[in-house]
């Protein structure tokens, strides 16, 4: 019944910096023939970011009262910017049919938000110069680091400069020259395909972008004519395997034979070993995964390797052999809890009133970037809960303490609990930690850790009687 309710924002959009304050106000009218008392909310945003200078007011018909409305959203919410849309409610307490909301339209700006390419995207040669272009769009002067890399680390990489400050609003241009470590003279032409990540200082890493880039190298020998290539390359092998032989008949008494290792890669990382080898020795093969992935296995010609399940192995060349390190992707369980500590430990027996103190150590991985994965969007923030289980339910009687709401720069947590054994025994088999998002929404993370407490009435205590 908005006809008995007025509300006049002094404005409806609200342009605002995380960590900064702004403020409007919000004119309530009375405008019915009775006198109200008016519950005052703001919906749709984080309660933390919002503070109202009342909650509650009183009005006779005809009155009306300023309200001051303070937004500060915090620093956590300093990405990229956002257009946020919150509602400014007014409800009456003694008719609820009497209400009336207006909507307050908030972009919230960014303090480190940047704009990122590199061009060209592909460059063909046997070095690539490369411009990485930085704008930044936030509200402070940002100073950013950059880096570049390959899954295999094949190729070197020169910025002009690696960490440069950019004022708000304004772009520079940093020259990246890329290298390939290795040059054949002949060969099939190779494309080495590398990122560049910037992240800013005083940023988070889910803050930092990316931009990725080849370089096509083509070997000496790729442009000269196939025959010309092929003879030159004969005459070479020829001349060099006959010096070779004569050589090596001198000193040993005849030829060496020799045989081939091949590896091959599934899933993301590097490999070192593969080439020719005298019959009989044992090769060093090692395998290497890639950020976010991690070693299974070497499969293929097993027969002859050392230990299949190491990545750091050898391979016997008795013959020609063929091996494949094999890789996964890391399972991604951003939020973690560790270094439990229960006090007194378990198992214990224990009256009500009697606590069992609880500390654990927390942290958070925001960056979850890797070659052939799209970036994860992490939550920041969480709510960690333990709470004590018995047969697989929340223990009857049971009395908990400690809130723990943690950021990403939180790294401790402690809760306590107690039993009230007012119908008998009660043992917490079971310690189950739950983690869930900020509005409590969303399970992040769970799991239980084997307990024995045991809780028994004190005879002592008229428990029925308090």
């Amino acid at each position: 019944m908005t006809d008995k309710l007025k509300i006049k924002l002094s404005s409806d959009k609200l342009e605002i910096s995380p960590g900064k304050k702004a403020e409007i106000t919000a004119t309530i009218k009375n405008t019915g023939d009775i006198e109200q008392s008016y519950s005052i909310t703001i919906d749709d945003i984080d309660p933390r970011w919002y503070t109202l200078s009342v909650t509650d007011v009183s009005l006779a018909p005809g009155n009306e009262e300023q309200i001051t409305i303070t937004i500060k959203p915090p620093l956590i919410s300093s990405g990229e910017a956002k257009r946020y849309k919150a509602k400014l409610k007014v409800i009456s307490k003694v008719d609820p049919s009497i209400a009336a909301d207006a909507p307050i339209e908030m972009p919230v700006g960014s303090l480190l938000d940047f704009e990122l390419s590199i061009t060209p995207q592909r460059h063909k040669g046997k070095k690539g110069s490369y411009s990485v272009s930085i704008t930044n769009k936030g509200k402070l002067p940002t100073t950013y680091a950059l880096e570049a890399k390959d899954p295999y680390n094949a190729c070197n990489y020169h910025f002009s400069q690696q960490n440069i400050e950019v004022k708000p609003g304004e772009s520079t241009k940093v020259t990246l020259v890329v290298n390939p470590k290795e040059k054949p003279f002949r060969g099939s032409v190779e494309i080495h395909r590398f990122k560049v990540v910037v992240a800013p200082h005083g940023g988070l890493p889910y803050q930092s972008k990316v931009v990725t880039a080849e370089l096509v190298y083509k070997p000496i020998l790729k442009t000269m004519p196939a025959f010309l290539a092929i003879l030159a390359i004969i005459i070479f092998a020829s001349v060099f395997n006959g010096l070779y032989s004569m050589f090596n008949s001198i000193v040993e008494g005849g030829p060496e034979t020799t045989y081939r290792l091949t590896l091959n890669m599934d899933g993301y990382g590097s490999i070192t070993g593969y080439g020719d080898y005298p019959e009989g020795e044992m090769a060093s093969i090692r395998a290497r995964a890639a950020p976010k992935w991690e070693f299974v296995e070497w499969t293929g010609d097993i027969e002859a390797i050392t230990n299949p399940l190491s990545s750091n192995t050898s391979i016997l060349m008795d013959e020609d052999h063929i091996a494949t390190a094999n890789f996964k992707q890391k399972e991604i369980i951003p939020h973690t809890v560790y270094n439990i500590v229960l006090y007194p430990e378990s198992p214990a027996t224990l009256y009500y009133g009697e606590w069992v103190d609880i500390t654990f150590d927390y942290t958070v991985e925001l960056d979850y970037r890797s070659e052939g994965v799209d970036d994860i969007d992490i939550v920041p923030d969480a709510h960690i809960i333990p709470r004590p289980f018995t047969n697989g339910d929340l223990s009857p009687g049971y009395l908990a303490r400690g809130y723990n709401f943690l950021g990403p720069y939180d790294t401790h947590g402690e809760s306590r609990f107690t039993i009230n054994p007012q119908y008998g025994q009660v043992i917490v088999d079971q310690i189950r930690f739950q983690l869930l998002n900020a509005d409590k929404s969303i399970i992040l993370n769970e799991f239980f850790i084997p307990t024995v407490f045991t809780f028994i009435p004190d005879e002592s205590i008229d428990l029925e009687g308090e």
